[in-house]
């Protein structure tokens, strides 16, 4: 039997030593909504869709204050207040204390409360 050499690129560089450390917890996977498939309810199919039309602009970088989709500690606060709240500050618009923004209806005035409320429902389930 013969030995078959094994190629490993870049093994030992400073990318691969988090990995190569017993106990070393593997590095969190980025969250990128843009590969979300579309929901199988229709209310977070619609959210989906407000998002990725709307809300994005802000929610995917945090523009202005906003919690990044998927970011489970900057949504833990405004979660504490219901969803409710979240979906009436998104409608009406929100000021808060650390001047984060939240232009009512997200700055599109074409928006129904449906459509915001979806968007607040699809923002919330990526985060509970």
């Amino acid at each position: 039997m013969s030995a078959v050499p094994l190629l490993l690129a870049g093994c030992g560089s400073s990318d691969d030593d988090a990995l190569s450390t017993p106990g070393a917890a593997p590095a969190a996977a980025k969250f990128v909504e843009s590969e979300v498939p579309a929901p199988l309810d229709p209310t977070l199919a619609l959210g989906q869709q407000v998002y990725r039309g709307d809300c994005y602009n802000c929610h995917d970088i945090g523009k202005k204050g906003a919690p990044r989709i998927a970011d489970r500690a900057a949504w833990a606060p405004r979660l504490a207040q219901g969803t409710e709240v979240l979906i009436r500050h998104a409608t009406e618009g929100y000021y808060g204390p650390a001047g984060d923004e939240m232009p009512a209806r997200g700055g599109n005035d074409a928006l129904t409360d449906a459509e915001v409320a979806a968007a607040v429902r699809y923002l919330v389930s990526h985060v509970l």
